[in-house]
């Protein structure tokens, strides 16, 4: 996935991998509009946005499967849907794309695997320029480690290594110093971690992640290691998650989980809150989908896209072992105090704004099935009762309920789940949000 404005209304929207591509529309308060495709002759593998022709619109650099692979510009026409532009090239292996203007001259370029494609300002893309490389790197990162004012091209190894292209200006480049990155080469990424004005450098490779501090002459001799409690998926987040300052990580494991870890400033991370994703996870993003200033999550499974809104602070609802609903109110910090307790809560409580104040209500099991209640949220983690009545539910048969506006009145409706062994098939009972 990729996120960006791709229909120039000023929301984030995103452009996701398939058969084509599809590109979501986003409303602005996070909701998205069903896919729009754009046509490939091959099933997409990767892709990155940029301008490539000026024309302050984005534009998709696709890599798409095939034997062998390719390299395709599209230019976005501005509405969700994109026109072919270039077939840059096709090569054996192609992994993920970069798209920086990397020598400078106003016009975006694309990096893949050690060669540059420049870019002419137009939509289309001149004849490859290879730069120096300890090895064929399968992720690369743009950032300038000696501080000369010069992008460098860092680069992560199969081998484990991380290689450096010190950038001399324009196309011109000279091989830097070799780093040990781990047992196998993993995502790369740089950011200035520590605060201190230099680029550091987080390397992922299978479950733990590598933190290299970036010395005055440019130089990573440490390498704090943060230990994942599950082996990470490519593709991780960086943003300032509790809103303390210090960049955070996110990162999307193979056990269907996103791991928070919450950075100190001073290149150390403790785990944050883990957020549950789904069954075979496949990317994660981050941008700003609802527009209230805070970083949220996407990601992707074999079939589908979820999306995660961050407020800044992350609070919990849960349910106890004596069946009490548990509100659990976060500190920023990643970890929590607790807050209002309900007691006969024995399900698990649904979430969503069901009489439009803008504030989250719950809703689920009061008492025993087949009773169900309300509680409207007052903002401030507290919930008031507004009732308790029966929801068309079958005593001592599982029975749960999902918010969404089914009939597009703008109001959140509830479609009410039974299921059990007598039943040839499982019903489902719409009931309509009648809020004034």
């Amino acid at each position: 996935m990729v996120a960006g404005d791709f229909n120039g209304d000023g929301h984030q929207d995103l452009a996701l991998s398939s058969a084509s591509i599809l590109v979501l529309l986003g409303n602005g308060r996070g909701g998205f509009g069903p896919p729009i495709s754009t046509a490939t002759t091959e099933p997409i593998q990767s892709l990155a946005s940029g301008d490539f022709n000026n024309d302050g619109k984005l534009d998709l650099a696709v890599v798409t499967f095939g034997s062998p692979k390719s390299l395709v510009a599209f230019l976005g026409n501005g509405d969700g849907t994109f026109s072919l532009a270039q077939m840059v090239a096709r090569a054996r292996d192609l992994d993920d794309p970069l798209v920086y203007d990397i020598d400078g001259d106003g016009n975006e370029d694309i990096i893949v695997q050690g060669t540059i494609y420049p870019g002419n300002g137009n939509g289309a893309f001149q004849a490859p320029v290879s730069y120096p490389t300890a090895g064929t790197p399968k992720w690369i990162a743009i950032a300038d480690v000696n501080g000369d004012g010069h992008a460098d091209i860092l680069g992560s190894i199969p081998s484990g290594n991380m290689s450096i292209a010190l950038g001399n200006g324009g196309l011109s480049f000279e091989l830097g110093a070799d780093y040990c990155a781990g047992s196998s080469g993993g995502w790369i990424g740089a950011a200035d971690f520590l605060g201190h004005g230099r680029a550091d450098i987080v390397v992922i490779t299978g479950s733990y992640i590598r933190l290299l501090p970036g010395l005055p002459d440019g130089q990573y001799p440490a390498q704090p290691v943060i230990r994942l409690q599950q082996s990470a998926i490519n593709n991780p987040v960086l943003a300032d998650f509790n809103g303390d300052g210090n960049l955070d990580a996110a990162v999307l494991t193979y056990s269907s989980s996103i791991s928070i870890l919450l950075g100190d400033g001073k290149a150390g991370f403790s785990p944050g809150t883990p957020a549950l994703a789904g069954p075979l996870p496949a990317g994660l993003i981050s941008g700003d989908f609802n527009g209230d200033g805070y970083p949220d999550l996407v990601f992707s499974t074999n079939a589908s896209v979820d999306l995660f809104l961050g407020n800044g602070n992350l609070d919990l609802a849960f349910t106890n072992s004596q069946s009490q609903l548990v509100i659990d109110l976060g500190n920023g910090d990643g970890t929590f105090k607790q807050g209002q307790v309900i007691n006969q809560f024995p399900g698990a409580p649904l979430l969503a704004d069901f009489n439009g104040d803008g504030y989250l209500d719950l809703f689920g099991n009061s008492g025993p099935e087949p009773y169900f209640g309300l509680y409207l949220g007052n903002g401030n983690g507290t919930f008031n009762q507004e009732f308790s009545a029966p929801l068309f539910c079958v005593t001592q048969v599982a029975c749960g309920a999902a918010a969404g506006d089914v009939n597009g009145d703008g109001k959140t409706d509830l479609v009410s789940l039974q299921i059990g062994r007598q039943f040839t098939h499982t019903p489902l009972t719409v009931l309509l949000n009648t809020t004034p």
